[in-house]
């Protein structure tokens, strides 16, 4: 198979953009690597997931399930993949836990996260411009 050909899914999409929340929370609070939906999330999987859905908004890629990589597609995903970890965190609350700090500390994430994927260049390493 080709290199340039292979399944472009927007469940792949949706896991690149959550790792990238997640890690970018990790990331803001010191973290070199974060322990996120039982796998170890590093610095080389946040640049993989910038750097392909970089690649795919800026061609239009055309998703398996037909629809195109768009600013707005990729904006939607992050807001709902934002609420989907906020659900999970507050549904795994002990009585009596406040979440609030974190929820918050997730939305900076999130609005940081966002902004490196839809920069209009592939910037340099994530590293070397957020550090």
């Amino acid at each position: 198979m080709p290199r340039d050909e292979g399944p472009r899914t927007l469940l792949g999409l949706r896991a690149n953009i959550r790792v990238a929340i997640a890690y970018q929370h990790g990331w803001n609070m010191g973290l070199g690597c974060v322990a996120f939906d039982n796998l170890m999330e590093d610095l080389a999987t946040f640049e993989i997931s910038r750097a392909q859905v970089w690649q795919w908004l800026y061609h239009k890629i055309l998703l398996d399930d037909g629809s195109v990589v768009t600013t707005d597609l990729v904006e939607r995903i992050f807001d709902e993949e934002l609420e989907k970890i906020i659900s999970d965190m507050t549904s795994n609350l002990t009585l009596g836990s406040d979440a609030a700090p974190e929820i918050v500390d997730f939305r900076v994430a999130k609005e940081a996260a966002q902004k490196v994927f839809l920069s209009p260049n592939l910037n340099e390493f994530f590293s070397t411009t957020n550090s």
